[in-house]
């Protein structure tokens, strides 16, 4: 192609751009779109020489570091860590096979998922519907909304190289990690409800209680 003077103008291809810019929206999308695996897994922590125990390590694996994994760690969801140390696909694998998930952490809070996302299989094994997960993730949320903006593994202390030196939190948000290692331990070894969970539910019977008593006094005269 020349201009009006007979000198050679440099040229491109579009439909080259076009198929880079498609291939671009079209990666955004499906990175967008990932799912949580099948939790149905968990069920088996007690079995974690099982086949479906080993493939549910890996999928999780996958989808924890596509997630939240951009520096190469995430935070250990083994029953030793507890969310709270970060390690190497490598270390939290051996992790998770050793020790085992925390059976209880059946909301991937600390790997990017999100209310509302759903699983890629159907037939998974569903939560407990007298196990409001999300709700009391919500509520903490709401207790807390200046803590749970943040990156998660970015504040994550590393499990082999711990920094003497480094500011430890405050008083709050303490208060909201500790929340939020009670939400995921078990009530008691084997339990599927957490402490947490127990106490919110204690909490709103004795709140139930002490309103029915209170209406049956007012209609009593006392």
């Amino acid at each position: 192609m020349h201009n009006r003077d007979g000198i050679q103008l440099a040229t491109y291809d579009s439909s080259h751009v076009d198929g880079l810019h498609f291939a671009k929206l079209k990666k955004d999308i499906l990175r967008q779109k990932i799912m949580a695996p099948s939790k149905g897994w968990m069920d088996l922590v007690g079995d974690r020489l099982n086949n479906i125990y080993l493939c549910g390590v890996e999928e999780f694996l996958d989808y924890a570091f596509k997630k939240t994994g951009k520096h190469g760690k995430i935070r250990c969801p083994c029953v030793k860590c507890s969310n709270t140390y970060s390690a190497t696909r490598e270390v939290v694998g051996t992790h998770l096979k050793v020790y085992g998930i925390i059976r209880n952490y059946t909301f991937w809070y600390h790997h990017g998922e999100r209310v509302g996302e759903s699983e890629s299989n159907l037939e998974s094994v569903e939560q407990s519907e007298d196990e409001p997960s999300n709700e009391m993730h919500d509520i903490l949320r709401d207790l807390y909304p200046e803590f749970c903006g943040q990156d998660t593994n970015d504040m994550d202390t590393d499990i082999f190289a711990c920094d003497i030196h480094k500011e430890e939190p405050n008083e709050e948000a303490n208060k909201f990690y500790r929340l939020l290692r009670d939400f995921e331990q078990p009530l008691y070894q084997g339990s599927k409800s957490s402490k947490l969970s127990c106490l919110v539910k204690l909490l709103i019977s004795r709140a139930l209680v002490d309103g029915v008593m209170s209406h049956l006094l007012c209609c009593c005269n006392y």
